[in-house]
């Protein structure tokens, strides 16, 4: 029951957080000028954001792991099996990428608005290209999208109807292309994601009535 319970929990918190990721989110980075980059990296927001964009990856992946959790499971147990597998790694190696955006980007604006001589665009990008940290996020996020098309799998095998399952899936498989999307693009894609997420919740307790209907 507690597993049942959390689920809607993890979904519909996973959600909130990246929404608030992509619209608290301060984006006068993007614009490669110094004042508005340093501004916007300095910014409170921005560590709030960041660290709620980190956050909702792991919510993502316990949700999949209390699912693979519940008798959902037995219908793709390879999928369940997969999906757990990708969503933790892939939650665990987005971190050092949001790490590194969250805190060292922050105090390098920080610096740039005390007056300390600092190149903010070149710092910046470097810290973000950095060949490593790249290829480990872009794992990752590859890893989230695998646990999310196996949670749409799984769910629609065990009797979710596909319109519940399939938007969180499809949506959590864009996580890396997103990334790529101008400000506009990310705040209606963190949008999305949230509306998604709110309506797997509501498709998961509307399916779990109507079992518990079923057997008594």
């Amino acid at each position: 029951m507690m597993s049942r319970r959390s689920i809607r929990a993890y979904a519909v918190i996973a959600g909130v957080l990246m929404a608030a990721f992509q619209l608290t989110r301060p984006w006068g980075d993007v614009a490669e000028d110094t004042a508005a980059m340093a501004e916007a990296l300095a910014s409170p927001l921005w560590i709030v954001s960041h660290l709620s964009g980190a956050a909702s990856f792991v919510a993502f992946a316990l949700l999949v792991d209390a699912i693979v959790r519940t008798e959902v499971a037995s219908a793709r147990p390879r999928a369940a099996a997969l999906g757990r597998a990708s969503g933790i790694v892939g939650a665990a190696l987005v971190l050092p990428y949001y790490g590194a955006e969250t805190f060292a980007l922050h105090e390098i604006g920080r610096s740039a608005q005390a007056g300390v001589p600092v190149d903010v665009v070149t710092l910046s990008t470097d810290i973000r290209g950095n060949a490593a940290a790249v290829a480990i996020f872009g794992v990752g996020l590859l890893l989230i999208a695998v646990a999310g098309i196996c949670l749409a799998l799984m769910c629609q095998r065990a009797g979710l109807p596909g319109w519940g399952v399939w938007p969180i899936g499809v949506l959590a498989a864009l996580a890396l292309p997103q990334f790529a999307l101008p400000p506009a693009g990310r705040m209606a894609y963190g949008t999305l994601f949230l509306l998604s997420a709110v309506v797997f919740a509501f498709s998961w307790a509307r399916w779990n009535r109507a079992r518990s209907a079923l057997v008594i």
